[in-house]
């Protein structure tokens, strides 16, 4: 019955467990197929006849129109005509009765008839909802996918975008930064430039001033090629100070410097002002103490305009003012030499920032050239899902109007068929109520019969939209009276799952992460996968193709990091105090702006003092040891100091005499013997003694050495003191020890000798002079605590030899032992 049929509905929820969700696609469904509006409750009720609006639709119905929807019998209309007068019998039925009673099975026939014809439609129609529901889901999921991925896409376009917007910004900003540091350079270079040529201007005078200080009975001037008279220069000068000046160093630099010779006085006045102060330090070192009864010149302001000052005669003799000389020289030239270091190494860093920020523009363009590709390939994409989408939907519109239009197909199909249901109930109402004697309205009673109940289907999909077949099975309820329709067919097979596979999303492997945009303050980086097979008919949807992830998020400017501390290494003396070092390596330089402490500071240095109990005074070297020492016989020494330092050097020499496998091996190199020659050369050091474990024939080798009243040459006696190691123990400590009165004639090259020196061995420098030399304690070996040993002049050094050689010993020596008492460590 009508009810039966109707809930057919019902089945996919019980027979299809790939449904899904119904959705949308439901309500649309359900909106065209709603058949029953006005002719059944729908599958709510368990009946098939009964139901009360079709009852009320065959109550409503006139007579004769009953008869025409019904196609009743023409025995039946002539019957029922009888009594309503009418002699229409146009209609004829050959199985029809001429009894009452046949007449009303004849119409029953008819109703059951119509009955089977309307569970067909009814069937049919939702079979067709549930097919077109589940196909609408599917396509409904499929704009849900390509919407998704037209939103990924334009996440994509959105962030590369933004990316080439980045770009462009930091390219802008790496062009102009790259015209700002040009400019800069340029104008720097400019100035390096111009003080180079005056620094060169300044060292040709001081060589001049080299060549009249010589040593020599008579000197050729610059026009001796001339044949000009050779004359001797005055080596004597006042040196004049401010009346209120004061050094708590012990060592003055005039204000002024008076020269007796002309020649002298010539040259002194075309250096530059950096020249002059640099001649004003060199000879404030080679002149003597002011004595207290100096004579006063411009003993007042009032007298002459300037400020009171005192001036000193020096009679200084050409050693020592050669050797000033040289020291200026020395000063011009590591000048020179700095400035021209400087020039080079403005281009060196230009060229290394120039080439930075192109390799960071070439970096930029490279990361562009990528995005960009990106954003084609994303472009592309979209142009591809766009079309994809209207077609989707031109596709949902088409079945859309499919299934409205089939809808109402259906609606008008079922209406139809229930009318003729109704009509026919109306005529044989009519017959039992009017033509049969004792029968009642009550005694018409339908067959009714329960809901479908569906069997499982067999499959779940089929690509090939054949389906599988399902049995559709309803039980009887009340079973039709006498005069009742009979009952309809208790079974029903129809095709069911009639769509096709769902088929999930397939993804390839993700790619590996691209380059980060950003270096640091956080960029992005991205990877990619793609799609093997696109999700059909229900599929399992893709997950995303395109991952992000932040990337060096750390600041632009980061300080180093720094490793863990070191051992303490052993202390550097066994008396008298020496120290331990432990430090701290770099395991990631600084970046941008960060900040990195040097080697020797305390975030990375840690030093502490050790082995504080004081010496005994007779100790010797105990230990392997393969020693250079190198002697200063400059001109600043004078030949008394000289032999002072000889003697003490001697001493210092007789402290290694260990015998058997703690021997040591000493070596002597002098210098001071410095001079230009003709090319403006350094003279070489003199190697006095190679390494030799005969102690007492090296002491007498530095007996023997002659005053050589040179400039401090002392970078050649440093190189030529590795040399000299070259040659020496492996496992034996290779040790250089340095005595000199003051400062080196050229700064720049003993620095780089010394550097050169640590490398291979500890160098230590002894300096006999009452005022501490900051460079020679720079150019000592770590810590300068125990490589730095101060003399405070010649007097305090010869006062005691001993005692200033057990120190320089301990100092050397670190395996250093006392005969007499073993020191405790």
């Amino acid at each position: 019955g009508v009810g039966g049929a109707a809930a057919v509905g019902g089945a996919r929820a019980s027979g299809d467990a790939n449904a899904g969700d119904r959705g949308d696609a439901v309500a649309e469904v359900s909106a065209a197929f709603a058949v029953f509006d006005d002719v059944s409750a729908g599958s709510r009720r368990p009946t098939f006849s009964l139901d009360e609006r079709l009852k009320q639709k065959a109550a409503d119905i006139d007579l004769e129109t009953a008869l025409r929807d019904a196609n009743a019998p023409p025995q039946v209309a002539a019957m029922l005509h009888s009594r309503h007068n009418r002699s229409d019998s146009s209609r004829h039925d050959d199985d029809a009765a001429q009894s009452p009673e046949a007449g009303v099975q004849s119409m029953n026939k008819i109703i059951a008839r119509a009955q089977e014809r309307l569970d067909h439609k009814v069937i049919e129609c939702k079979q067709f909802a549930q097919r077109t529901e589940r196909t609408m889901g599917q396509m409904r999921q499929a704009l849900a996918l390509l919407g998704e991925q037209l939103a990924n896409n334009a996440w994509i376009m959105n962030t590369a975008t933004g990316a080439i917007s980045d770009f462009s910004s930091r390219t802008q900003a790496l062009k102009e930064r790259e015209l700002e540091e040009k400019l800069a350079y340029q104008q720097a270079k400019q100035l390096d430039a111009s003080q180079l040529e005056q620094r060169q201007k300044d060292l040709k005078e001081a060589e001049a001033m080299l060549d009249l200080t010589a040593c020599k009975s008579m000197l050729l001037d610059r026009g001796a090629a001339s044949g000009e008279v050779r004359r001797a220069t005055s080596t004597s000068f006042e040196a004049c100070f401010a009346e209120a000046a004061s050094s708590d160093s012990g060592t003055l630099a005039p204000a002024e410097i008076r020269f007796s010779d002309a020649r002298l006085a010539g040259v002194a006045r075309t250096l530059s002002q950096e020249g002059q102060a640099l001649l004003r330090l060199a000879l404030g070192s080679a002149q003597t103490p002011i004595p207290s009864n100096a004579t006063k010149v411009a003993t007042s302001v009032e007298d002459n305009g300037k400020l009171a000052q005192k001036c000193v005669e020096v009679q200084s003799g050409c050693g020592a003012l050669h050797d000033a000389f040289a020291s200026l020289w020395g000063d011009l030239k590591d000048l020179v030499d700095e400035s021209r270091a400087k020039l080079h190494q403005d281009d060196v860093d230009w060229a290394g920032r120039r080439d930075s920020i192109h390799s960071q523009l070439e970096a930029l363009t490279a990361q562009q050239g990528l995005v960009q590709t990106d954003i084609a390939q994303a472009t592309m994409a979209k142009a591809s899902l766009l079309k994809a989408q209207e077609a989707k939907r031109a596709e949902n519109a088409a079945l859309s109007q499919m299934v409205r239009a089939t809808g109402v197909s259906c609606k008008a199909a079922v209406q139809h068929i229930a009318s003729e249901v109704a009509a026919a109930m109306r005529v044989r109402n009519e017959l039992v109520s009017t033509k049969m004697a004792g029968a009642k309205a009550s005694d018409i009673v339908d067959c009714a019969v329960s809901d479908w109940t569906p069997s499982p289907c067999p499959v779940p999909c089929d690509d090939t939209l054949k389906g599988g077949e399902q049995v559709l099975r309803r039980d009887i309820v009340v079973r039709g009276s006498r005069w009742g329709a009979p009952c309809p067919k208790l079974e029903y097979k129809v095709q069911c799952n009639q769509v096709k596979c769902p088929v999930d999303c397939k993804l390839g492997p993700w790619s590996a992460f691209s380059a980060c945009t950003r270096d640091c303050d956080g960029g992005l980086q991205t990877r990619k996968r793609v799609q093997l097979q696109k999700p059909m008919f229900g599929g399992q949807s893709c997950d995303a193709l395109l991952e992000a992830r932040a990337c060096n998020t750390g600041a632009c400017d980061q300080d180093c990091k720094l490793g863990g501390w070191t051992n303490f290494t052993r202390c550097s003396r066994v008396c008298g105090t020496g120290y331990r070092e432990r430090r701290r390596g770099m395991l990631a330089p600084a970046r941008g702006g960060g900040q990195c402490p040097s080697k020797d500071d305390g975030q990375r240095l840690q030093m502490e003092a050790c082995n504080k109990q004081p010496c005994v005074g007779d100790e010797i070297c105990a230990q392997p040891m393969d020693l250079v020492i190198a002697i200063d016989g400059s001109g600043s020494l004078t030949e008394e100091g000289f032999e002072v330092m000889k003697t003490f050097a001697a001493k210092l020499v007789k402290r290694f005499r260990a015998s058997g496998p703690k021997k040591a091996k000493v070596g002597v190199v002098q210098f001071g013997n410095g001079r230009l020659d003709k090319d403006r050369v350094v003279a070489d050091a003199i190697l006095v003694s190679d390494l030799s474990e005969n102690i007492e024939d090296v002491s007498r080798k530095i007996s023997g050495m002659s005053w050589r009243k040179g400039f401090t040459n002392l970078a050649q006696a440093l190189l030529k003191a590795r040399n000299a190691l070259l040659g020496g123990r492996t496992g034996a400590e290779h040790v250089v020890v340095v005595l000199t009165d003051g400062r080196p004639s050229f700064k720049t090259q003993a620095r780089q000798a010394a550097d050169g020196l640590h490398g291979s061995a500890r160098l230590m420098v002894v300096q006999v002079h009452e005022v501490e030399e900051a460079v020679l304690k720079s150019f000592a070996s770590a810590p300068w605590q125990t490589n730095y040993l101060h003399v405070p002049g010649k007097d305090a050094l010869k006062s005691d030899y001993d005692a200033w050689a057990a120190q320089a010993l301990v100092g050397a020596c670190p395996g250093a032992a006392s005969p007499s008492k073993k020191p405790s460590l």
